[in-house]
């Protein structure tokens, strides 16, 4: 064998000669010669087999057999590498969200969130805070599918019409229908809604389901459990919901009205429960100072609830006439008690129910609650509000 064999050395597309191997040739040299040749650092090249087998260390030495295949006037060498510089590591390590704790996943989302809005030309905390495009045109009409639960017009559509109405229409979207949030098919309506202090926004559905809407996202679902739904019937549909302003007893946010019940709700989860009157469910409900109700300024906040009549009389309880004294002598009684019943929910009806929701102490669940009448008593109230002060 001689003591050396010329070879040629394939690199992307050049080629270079004049490069001869020997047998028990160190690694280091070669790599040496060929970043003289190509200025691929030894570091960052990598000679696929060709004239040897398997991967060659950078601490051994080529094998003392290197011959040409008949008819073979070189060896050939590939060569991998980049000459150009390396790229700089970043100045702070990439984290990952598979890396953080819950605490720091929850702290990088609010930050996020924080920043999204803080950004937006018209945030609505209730839509997503992320920019997704929609499919088309820009400024098309097609809808985005945020999720399962959440689609309509990309956010920075909603921003641009935003900008573009702020001089004639004060900026509000009164003809465009911007997020559709929850099933547009689902077997159950909205009754009512209420946007909370920090944004979130409640729909309280007639199956007595209440969601929290919050970015595009459902973060939360409760059910309003009424009294019928304790015994195993289904829940009752939720009548109206009020945000409650903060201060409140065990952190409520949120008050929603059902028949039977009212209860107070702190992100979700059920804090407290008015009961209310039988046979009534609430009409309407206001969050409202404590002075308005008469009491002191220390009282905090309380909850102002109208109730009215859960479900008619029976027009057909009467339509069988009497047979015999018996009968008769029920049914005037039968009538008297509905005549009672109808006149305690006209006085119910007639009056407002008013909660306190101070700030207790933790064993204190139910709020101290009390009836205000109207003067005469002959008109139900239908509706009511808090006049700012």
């Amino acid at each position: 064998m001689p003591d050396d064999l010329p070879a040629v050395v394939k690199w992307g597309k050049q080629r270079f000669t004049g490069v001869r191997l020997r047998g028990g040739m160190p690694v280091a040299e070669l790599k040496r010669a060929l970043q003289a040749l190509s200025g691929v650092p030894p570091e960052r090249q990598k000679l696929c087999p060709g004239a040897w087998k398997g991967a060659l260390p950078d601490s051994g030495v080529l094998g003392e057999v290197l011959a040409l295949k008949p008819g073979q006037t070189a060896l050939t060498i590939m060569l991998v590498g980049a000459a150009d510089e390396a790229p700089a590591a970043p100045a702070e390590p990439t984290t990952f969200t598979e890396d953080l704790t819950p605490a720091e996943a929850e702290a990088a989302g609010a930050a996020a969130e924080a920043a999204a809005m803080a950004a937006a030309e018209g945030m609505i905390t209730a839509l997503p805070s992320e920019r997704a495009e929609s499919v088309g045109a820009p400024m098309s009409s097609l809808p985005v599918k945020y999720s399962f639960l959440v689609h309509g017009l990309a956010q920075d559509q909603i921003e641009e019409s935003l900008r573009r109405r702020r001089g004639s229409q004060g900026g509000a979207l009164l003809d465009v229908c911007a997020m559709t949030l929850g099933h547009e098919l689902g077997k159950a309506y909205v009754n009512a809604i209420a946007t909370l202090a920090d944004g979130t926004l409640a729909s309280g559905l007639d199956n007595g389901r209440i969601a929290l809407w919050r970015h595009g996202r459902r973060v939360k679902e409760a059910v309003h459990a009424s009294p019928s739904a304790l015994l195993g019937g289904r829940p009752e549909p939720v009548t109206c919901l009020v945000a409650l302003p903060r201060g409140c007893s065990r952190g409520a946010d949120l008050a929603s009205g059902s028949e039977g019940s009212v209860r107070l709700w702190a992100a979700g989860e059920c804090v407290g429960t008015i009961v209310a009157p039988p046979g009534t469910a609430p009409a309407c409900m206001a969050a409202l100072p404590a002075a308005a109700a008469g009491a002191g300024p220390s009282s905090g906040p309380c909850l102002a609830v109208a109730f009215h009549q859960a479900r008619p009389f029976d027009p057909a309880a009467f339509r069988l006439v009497p047979q015999g004294e018996e009968q008769r002598r029920r049914r005037a009684e039968a009538l008297a008690a509905q005549a009672a019943q109808a006149a305690a929910f006209e006085r119910v009806a007639a009056s407002v129910t008013v909660a306190s929701l101070r700030a207790e102490s933790p064993g204190a669940v139910q709020p101290s609650v009390s009836v205000l009448g109207l003067a005469g008593g002959a008109a139900r109230v239908t509706a009511f509000g808090c006049l700012p002060r």
